[in-house]
């Protein structure tokens, strides 16, 4: 087997075992590291959306039969019409039992008026 393939996710499987290892071991000083964790989150999230773009592009690159092409972009517009519908009919009744925002303490009026150090 070739582990050059698999070099990356070896090096994050060991790299998050070991910020594990270390939030454990220093408990609460393990705060002082909280920007690094967080820069690494927000890397990750920069890089899947041109990543999924690309990857879509080049396989949409590659098909030379316009049915085929057909047939998948209608396929794609399917599985994203019901993964919405799950995902809403999922988190709808979970924010009606919930009730996030309640609390927060804004108004209507507090919305509509700009504020003034926004102008």
């Amino acid at each position: 087997m070739d582990w050059k393939k698999y070099a990356l996710i070896v090096a994050i499987t060991i790299g998050f075992i070991l910020g594990l290892g270390v939030g454990f071991a220093a408990g609460k000083s393990a705060a002082v590291l909280k920007p690094l964790g967080d820069l690494f989150i927000r890397l990750m999230r920069m890089i899947v959306t041109p990543l999924v773009i690309i990857t879509i592009a080049a396989a949409v690159a590659q098909i030379a039969d316009l049915r085929r092409l057909g047939k998948l972009v209608i396929g794609m517009f399917v599985v994203f019409i019901l993964l919405s519908g799950l995902g809403a009919s999922i988190m709808l009744p979970a924010a009606l039992a919930f009730g996030p925002g309640i609390g927060v303490g804004l108004s209507p009026q507090d919305i509509r008026r700009p504020h003034r150090h926004l102008l």
